[in-house]
């Protein structure tokens, strides 16, 4: 993820973007979407080796078997965002930028699990391949994330085994959800472009006048003005 959020910031600059609320916008969208092409090609490669394949055998069948789907899911999300930056008008000229940094951190993404992420795992030695464990806090704590997981697969394999009985249940609670949520449009509201935070405080004070300067005495000691068209 890092290397495809550099590489970003490299087309950003060849583009001639700067990073501002929407390319941040964009930035923190494609979080949760660059891992997911590495992730799928990992867990290929992983199912490779256990199946008693090298290192290296396993980083070529893994990607080859996997690598149309990761293509499809990718350029399925340029689809998506990269007309964004092309639409006319004012919302075009203020999600160019949007698009085209998402568009090309996905293409960036799927680039790097083709490549580097193979490269990595048919060099790099995997412990957990070989059933070889740590011993450190670091493994301890890892074996109890992992054995948390497993528990909320259990859970999730229940709730899944329940939705595939009761269909139409199912169907009638995405139903009521989709119609519940355009129920909350008018109570939600909508904008154009939310308020940003500028981190300033301003401060605002009416004070009384003082009536010490507008007492008689200050009022004869005050200077006057004298006027241009009056008489010397």
């Amino acid at each position: 993820m890092p290397i495809s959020l550099i590489g970003t910031f490299l087309v950003m600059y060849a583009s001639g973007f700067t990073i501002n609320m929407l390319t941040l916008m964009a930035m923190s969208l494609c979080v949760g979407l660059l891992i997911d092409d590495a992730i799928v090609v990992r867990e290929n490669i992983v199912r490779h080796l256990a199946m008693g394949k090298s290192h290296r055998d396993a980083a070529l069948d893994g990607t080859q078997e996997i690598g149309l789907a990761v293509m499809a899911t990718t350029f399925s999300i340029v689809a998506v965002f990269l007309p964004v930056g092309f639409m006319g008008g004012i919302i075009g000229r203020f999600f160019h930028q949007f698009g085209i940094t998402v568009a090309a951190a996905v293409l960036l993404s799927m680039f790097v699990s083709f490549t580097l992420d193979p490269m990595l795992s048919s060099v790099w030695y995997d412990p957990a391949a070989h059933g070889v464990h740590g011993k450190g806090w670091f493994a301890r704590m890892l074996s109890w994330n992992e054995q948390l997981l497993q528990r909320f697969s259990v859970h999730y394999s229940r709730l899944l085994a329940w939705a595939l009985a009761h269909r139409k249940s199912v169907l009638a609670i995405a139903l009521a959800s989709f119609v519940g949520a355009f129920a909350l449009v008018p109570r939600i509201g909508s904008e154009f472009v939310p308020e940003a935070d500028l981190a300033e405080i301003m401060v605002q004070l009416n004070t009384p006048v003082d009536r010490r300067w507008n007492s008689p005495r200050r009022r004869r000691n005050r200077p006057r003005r004298r006027c241009e068209n009056s008489p010397k």
